[in-house]
């Protein structure tokens, strides 16, 4: 990218990742590169280079976009002139709807004042640098940097490497096509089977026209007019780019088939959204390893009989307490890669002895355990004893102090009373 405008995305990171290739798609029309980074999933880099409206400045370009997402119903700022790592994160910053150019000779006077949570190293490292007076990326200088390298490893080293103007390794989001090809009915049409023959000849074709040109399809659209007036529409997206007519043919017979007509069918057409074909090499080698492919089937026919919003997948979180760590989140690829957990430090819980009795939190006052001034507070978590006699209700907390200590704390229901039964180390 010879201009890269980097837009941050403002959206609410607790309903799942926003969908990049929706946005990068209705900005096609603005600029030929749109790129995304795993790492960063609310960050688009814009190619501004290029663009198509000749004559037009970086900033009234940028604009453009901006209004365009807002039009959209998606709030976003942007930066360029920098860096793309480094305009990405001065974008975090800014205020929805807020752009502006940094060049590379003022990017680091601008990264200076940023925390250092915006790197995305973790909690757990952003609380041990904090504890070395290493609050902001400016209090980087202080230490040498193979000291810094060496205690928290390639995640940092990778990072300062990217603030250094190295680029992040991101891929281009290719923006999906349509093509509509309207079916032949020379008679009005009262079962849905002669639809299903109507629209295998049509997707054949049109899929012999994509195969030429690298493409595949990513969505299925059948779109149906009746003697009634009535729009019925049914749609499909397979887990991965499809060129198989009869993989295709087969779920739209799964959505069709419990469908009952009310009105002849006099019109329909048939849209094909297509992307990027992927080319791979199945079969060389017999192994043992799951077959993702059917895995990836499997899915499309869980969603074709039940639905898009039946698929779920677990999503880690780095919590404390075991209740915390697993959302689970819509799912809406293919079967899921396997992937090496991150390697951090591990948290124990330990005990004391006896438990002693401290002071809860009060409204209206701040909360202090052990001399120390209450930061963040993890829980309830509900706890029940005794359930065969007389219940004892407690509820679990997890407290997390000013000295980055995290307590672990029990509250009696029946005595209203607090404990430190121990911490996590």
């Amino acid at each position: 990218m010879r201009c890269p405008v980097a837009l941050n995305i403002i959206w609410d990171e607790h309903s799942g990742p926003p969908p990049t290739e929706a946005l990068a798609r209705s900005l096609s029309q603005f600029s030929p590169l749109v790129t995304q980074w795993h790492e960063l999933p609310s960050t688009l880099w814009v190619e501004a280079a290029g663009q198509p409206i000749k004559g037009l400045s970086t900033a009234a370009f940028t604009a453009r976009l901006i209004e365009h997402l807002k039009g959209h119903n998606w709030d976003a700022c942007a930066v360029w002139g920098c860096s793309p790592y480094a305009a990405a994160l001065l974008a975090q910053r800014l205020v929805n709807g807020q752009y502006l150019m940094i060049d590379k000779a003022h990017q680091h006077g601008a990264l200076e004042g940023l925390p250092i949570q915006s790197l995305g190293l973790g909690e757990s490292t952003d609380q041990s640098l904090i504890r070395l007076g290493l609050t902001h990326l400016r209090d980087l200088k202080r230490l040498p940097r193979h000291a810094l390298e060496s205690r928290y490893g390639k995640t940092l080293r990778k990072r300062l490497k990217l603030l250094k103007d190295e680029l992040p390794n991101w891929d281009q989001v290719t923006a999906r096509q349509d093509t509509l090809r309207p079916l032949l009915i020379e008679d009005q049409i009262d079962q849905l089977e002669p639809l299903l023959f109507l629209a295998k000849t049509e997707l054949e074709q049109e899929l012999k026209i994509l195969s030429a040109q690298g493409l595949a399809c990513v969505e299925l659209e059948l779109q149906a007019k009746t003697q009634s007036h009535a729009t019925l529409s049914w749609s499909l997206r397979p887990a991965r780019p499809s060129l198989n007519s009869e993989s295709l043919m087969d779920l739209l017979r799964l959505k069709l088939e419990s469908e009952q007509l009310s009105a002849p069918i006099h019109s329909a057409l048939l849209r094909i959204r297509s992307t990027e074909a992927r080319q791979e090499q199945l079969g060389l080698f017999k192994t043992g390893k799951r077959d993702n492919r059917q895995g990836d089937e499997a899915l499309d026919r869980v969603r074709a009989e039940l639905g898009e919003e039946h698929v779920f997948i677990a999503q880690r979180r780095d919590r404390h307490h075991p209740k915390e760590t697993v959302r689970w989140v819509a799912h809406k690829g293919g079967w899921p890669a396997p992937k090496m957990a991150p390697q951090k430090t591990s948290w124990v819980r330990r005990l004391l002895a006896e438990p002693r009795r401290v002071e809860g939190p009060r409204s209206g006052r701040g909360w202090s355990l052990l001399g120390e001034r209450v930061t963040s507070v993890g829980g309830p978590y509900p706890l029940q004893h005794k359930w065969w006699r007389t219940p004892q209700i407690e509820d679990e907390y997890l407290v997390r102090v000013q000295s980055g200590r995290v307590l672990w704390l029990l509250h009696d229901h029946q005595t209203k009373t607090w404990w430190l039964i121990g911490w996590v180390a």
